[in-house]
């Protein structure tokens, strides 16, 4: 959230979370006086925050300055969010749940390697097979249920 606003022939130029330290020609603006911020055109924000469920909305912030009262005050609007439905956070998660799977899979890359399958019994073999078969085919199988929290799936078990 910004804390500060510079202000130019009545308008708005930037707005900044900490006054820099240095501005144009100006070296220490950080270390300057409030009265003296003012003069300059930097201004503290008057703001106003409401009470809001993060849950269920979120704030939406504008900044204006009146010349009238010469301050910058922020407006806040509680917004209620619209949670996506399942078919716009679908491909979201489908990302997601590949990326987690391609995590899974390189961490098991190396049952892969040629010499771990040699000296492997070929039921252990099997297994790694298997479990990395079920890995790829998880985004197949989540592309049509309506899951899409991926706390929810049902990842296949390592084997031993």
């Amino acid at each position: 959230m910004a804390n500060y606003a510079h202000v130019e022939n009545g308008s708005i130029q930037k707005l900044y979370d900490v006054v820099p330290t240095a501005w144009r020609n100006i070296s220490g603006l950080d270390r300057l006086s409030e009265e003296d911020l003012v003069s300059l055109g930097w201004y503290k924000i008057v703001k106003n925050r409401p009470g809001y469920d993060s849950a269920t909305q979120k704030v939406e912030y504008s900044y204006d300055y009146d010349s009238a009262t010469d301050t910058v005050i922020e407006t806040s609007t509680v917004v209620d969010v619209v949670p996506p439905s399942i078919e716009e956070a679908r491909p979201a998660f489908l990302r997601f749940l590949r990326e987690v799977r391609n995590e899974k899979l390189a961490e098991t890359d190396f049952t892969q390697l040629a010499d771990v399958v040699a000296r492997s019994a070929p039921e252990t073999n099997q297994a790694w097979s298997d479990y990395r078969q079920a890995l790829r085919d998880l985004p197949q199988r989540y592309s049509t249920e309506d899951v899409i929290n991926i706390e929810r799936v049902e990842w296949p078990s390592k084997p031993e």
